[in-house]
């Protein structure tokens, strides 16, 4: 796959004021524009949609939507945050008191969508109730086949100061662990794709000796059990964060890698073909650190990985667009002073990146939202 290219592709900001916005572009020239409540029309641009940051330190991690009106987001304000897009404003929605946050949220149907973080919440159309979850377990990520075929990942305490990858299951009825391998010296799984009932990817982060040299974590459930699976050594401290496939044959992988060399840190891409993990060249725009945390994939030349990097002082929201053949950078609005991009999703037409947005003075934490519609 040589002859790749990097481009970046500026975007314009909306209309209609409430919060102030930046544009910052790839040589670190700003353009000042408004931030939007909600879209007059779907925009064909990156623009951010006003968000509820109701806590003190507020962050996305995660959105997830059946219809380009009925999409969720969640993380956390303080305590645990889940918020609705009904196809004009995101709005709050009440959470049980007993959760610290949310990482991630899968949506199935309306009345049927999963959140998970410190515990397992269910929303079945009207309300948010809490789920008993197997064990200590702190899940990262969620993911559906079928109403009876929801599977999470994330980790449990080894020791004080270990931890160990655990994947859950939901059949319908309740959740069990489902135990995968466990490296030696322990890790943690942070992402989890499902293809089909005996085809599912769950990827994060191993230590190849006591407390050092993380390396990428990647295991495989074929229907009867986890199986480790390899990518290519990478030359430094890896790990894997997001994972999305669209069949068998097409997995991906996003993360970070930490270089002796600049840029320090760089962006990972991992590519599935049915028979092994491959390295892909991907776009870093920062001389020092770039990083990727979450993927989505649509078909095969259609896959958007989002993240930041780092230009003079500031963190930009990065997001890459694979298009069959290469990386491309996606220019995108900033919101604050440093804005980080969470978790990414498309539905239907509509692409929506989250995350975080932190002010120049500090002090506190705004929620992040951004969308655009394909042509």
């Amino acid at each position: 796959m040589g002859g790749r290219r990097h481009r970046l592709v500026l975007g314009l900001v909306g209309s209609v004021a409430l919060t102030s916005t930046v544009l910052a572009t790839a040589g670190g020239a700003e353009a000042i524009g408004p931030a939007r409540r909600s879209p007059d029309a779907c925009p064909n641009q990156w623009t951010v949609i006003t968000t509820p940051s109701p806590g003190t330190y507020n962050r996305l991690t995660g959105v997830s939507g059946v219809s380009p009106s009925d999409t969720w987001a969640v993380g956390a304000e303080d305590v645990a945050l889940a918020i609705h897009w009904d196809g004009q404003a995101w709005t709050q929605a009440d959470l049980p008191s007993d959760l610290y946050y949310l990482n991630a949220v899968h949506a199935i149907s309306s009345s049927d969508v999963w959140a998970v973080g410190t515990g397992i919440l269910h929303w079945d159309g009207s309300a948010w109730s809490a789920v008993p979850s197997p064990n200590a377990t702190t899940l990262r990520a969620v993911t559906a086949l079928s109403a009876n075929d929801v599977w999470a990942v994330g980790w449990v305490p080894r020791s004080q100061t270990a931890i160990d990858p655990a994947a859950a299951h939901w059949d319908g009825m309740s959740w069990s662990l489902v135990p995968p391998v466990v490296p030696q010296y322990g890790g943690s799984f942070d992402a989890v794709e499902v293809l089909s009932s005996t085809d599912v990817w769950a990827v994060g982060t191993q230590e190849l000796s006591n407390g050092y040299t993380a390396q990428p974590l990647i295991e495989h459930w074929d229907g009867l059990s986890w199986s480790p699976s390899s990518l290519p050594f990478v030359g430094g401290e890896a790990l894997l964060l997001g994972v999305s496939g669209t069949s068998a044959g097409d997995v991906w992988a996003v993360g970070r890698v930490y270089k002796q060399a600049p840029p320090r840190v760089r962006t990972l891409t991992a590519h599935w073909d049915g028979q092994s993990w491959t390295v892909v060249h991907s776009v870093n725009l920062s001389g020092t650190q770039n990083e990727l945390y979450a993927v989505d994939a649509v078909s095969s030349t259609e896959v958007y990985a989002v993240g930041h990097y780092i230009y003079g002082s500031r963190l930009h929201p990065l997001m890459e667009r694979w298009d069959g053949q290469s990386w491309e950078a996606m220019g995108l609005p900033v919101q604050y002073w440093n804005d980080y991009l969470l978790g990414v999703t498309v539905v239907g037409r509509v692409r929506w990146a989250v995350g975080r947005a932190d002010p120049p003075f500090g002090g506190w934490n705004a929620t992040l939202a951004e969308v655009s519609c394909k042509p």
